[in-house]
């Protein structure tokens, strides 16, 4: 089992991190990427309290699955979404999940939250489960975030998460990430980077929008 039982008992448990809107970088991707289809299946992985899955409702998904392997971010969502019956949620490892014919497999900062053997793994199963011509809309850590930097041993986000010995993470330079989606065709690869100039703390993300040839 990858899933760190942190974002359980130490995030989601303790009403932490409970997102209410979609995220900007989500809904303008989606938007001017893919075209919307009545009939297409989309998948989140990692999708926390289901903050992003309205939004891919709204959109047309006929299908939409929220996975994530916190049971608490699950119940939240379930009873958020009890109403619409496009919406299917799934507590579970994303790392053990497996899917068929997923036309879009969205990732906002989860896959990035396990060990790079893991993030391989599970890049190798997303191929085989997406659809020729799908999408795999992607946010993973850079290693200009100052999490990286801030670092204590293989400990991360300490000070931020409150949690003694941090929490999984995976940071990845560019050459890294060509490698890790080179068996995809990348539409847009794009390294964001914002500074807190109160804090002066650093956040560096990979954005990558791909698609499976």
């Amino acid at each position: 089992m990858s899933f760190d039982i942190n974002w359980e008992e130490k995030v989601y448990k303790k009403n932490k991190q409970i997102n209410k809107f979609p995220f900007d970088w989500v809904v303008s991707s989606v938007s001017k990427y893919i075209s919307k289809n009545k009939k297409n299946m989309a998948v989140e992985l990692g999708c926390g309290t289901g903050n992003n899955l309205e939004f891919l409702s709204s959109y047309g998904y006929s299908k939409i699955i929220g996975v994530d392997g916190s049971k608490s971010a699950i119940n939240y969502a379930k009873k958020k979404y009890k109403k619409n019956k496009k919406i299917k949620l799934i507590q579970a490892d994303f790392s053990q999940t497996s899917f068929e014919n997923v036309d879009l497999f969205l990732d906002r900062g989860s896959i990035t939250h396990n060990k790079k053997i893991i993030i391989k793994k599970i890049f190798k199963n997303l191929l085989s489960q997406l659809n020729s011509g799908g999408f795999f809309l992607s946010s993973l850590f850079s290693k200009k975030h100052h999490g990286y930097k801030d670092r204590k041993g293989n400990n991360f986000f300490v000070k931020e998460m409150k949690i003694q010995n941090g929490i999984v993470a995976s940071f990845f330079d560019e050459k890294e990430i060509k490698n890790l989606f080179k068996e995809f065709k990348v539409i847009s690869l794009i390294e964001e980077t914002k500074l807190d100039k109160i804090t002066n703390k650093k956040t560096c993300m990979w954005n990558i929008i791909c698609k499976k040839y």
